[in-house]
């Protein structure tokens, strides 16, 4: 899929909310976004009763997905109105003090695990944080057509299986959110409902085909995918 192509949206203003939603994910201080609209939608406005960390990261709330790491921003315009929430998914390792053995069995799980771990994987992690987000977009006149979700790598994972199961869960709230992962190795079967963006000769990006580990995994897993940009490489002095 042609980056320009998704949603037939603005690019530009799309793959910038992006990707400072995702920096956002792996920052070390949890300060709001510079030069940007977006800030942080604190727990107490949620009305989230989970886990959350000293700098608003929310935590996996199921056993063995307490790993699992995501913020959740707003989007004001020049009022101060909110006109936007962003979901962005940390990925592996996150900020070098998070779990990164539970991060990287989750990895594992995905590729070789229980049928449909990959897909419901969003699920078991946020399912509470995901309805309370619904409901308060909601309350402020948000639509689902405001909501952008994002993430890299295992975070990546996050945002195609929020993808795959948004018209099933939660009200079927997030069904028409745009969905922009950052070499995922997996992708969403539902369509071109997810732009994966990713270099196609990186290890991790696409890694599995769709969700299934296969003996291509082991190889440059470069095949074509529906979702994904699929001619960006990474240049070096091997390539």
């Amino acid at each position: 899929m042609g980056l320009f192509d998704y949603k037939q949206a603005d690019g530009k203003t799309l793959y910038s909310d992006a990707i400072a939603l995702t920096l956002y994910a792996y920052s070390p201080t949890g300060q709001p976004l510079p030069a940007t609209a977006w800030v942080p939608i604190q727990a107490t406005a949620l009305g989230y009763q989970g886990k959350v960390g000293a700098q608003g990261t929310f935590y996996g709330e199921k056993a063995g997905f307490t790993s699992a790491e995501a913020e959740v921003l707003g989007k004001y315009d020049a009022a101060g109105k909110l006109v936007g929430i962003g979901i962005a998914f940390r990925g592996t390792g996150g900020l070098g003090y998070g779990d990164t053995f539970g991060d990287m069995k989750n990895n594992l799980l995905a590729a070789i695990g229980p049928v449909d771990y990959a897909k419901n994987y969003t699920k078991n992690a946020f399912d509470t944080l995901l309805k309370d987000v619904a409901a308060f977009a909601i309350a402020h006149g948000i639509t689902a057509k405001d909501v952008l979700v994002s993430g890299h790598s295992l975070g990546g994972q996050g945002v195609n299986s929020l993808a795959e199961r948004s018209g099933d869960h939660w009200g079927g709230f997030f069904k028409d959110a745009s969905y922009v992962a950052f070499a995922s190795p997996t992708q969403s079967a539902t369509g071109n409902n997810v732009l994966n963006i990713g270099y196609e000769n990186d290890p991790v990006f696409r890694v599995l085909d769709g969700t299934t580990f296969s003996s291509g995994s082991l190889g440059k897993h470069d095949g074509h995918q529906d979702s994904a940009t699929n001619n960006i490489v990474n240049f070096n002095d091997q390539y």
